[in-house]
């Protein structure tokens, strides 16, 4: 199957240039995040939330957390 398209896709490279070193930082943090979920999940740890780069669990298990900072 091949798909085409009339339209030609130009790319900005400024743009692209300038938005390198954000995507690659987040995706060290969504690399991070997923550690910490899976290992946390590992544990029993079941309440979890996360917000973009922020997550936590209940206050009771808050010092399992810290463990990751």
């Amino acid at each position: 199957m091949k798909i085409s398209s009339p339209e030609k896709i130009v790319l900005d490279k400024m743009s692209t240039i300038s938005s390198l070193t954000a995507n690659f930082i987040h995706s060290l943090d969504a690399m991070h995040m997923r550690k910490v979920i899976l290992s946390l999940g590992e544990q029993g740890i079941e309440d979890f939330w996360a917000v973009h780069d922020c997550f936590g669990t209940h206050s009771k298990r808050c010092y399992i957390l810290e463990f990751f900072q």
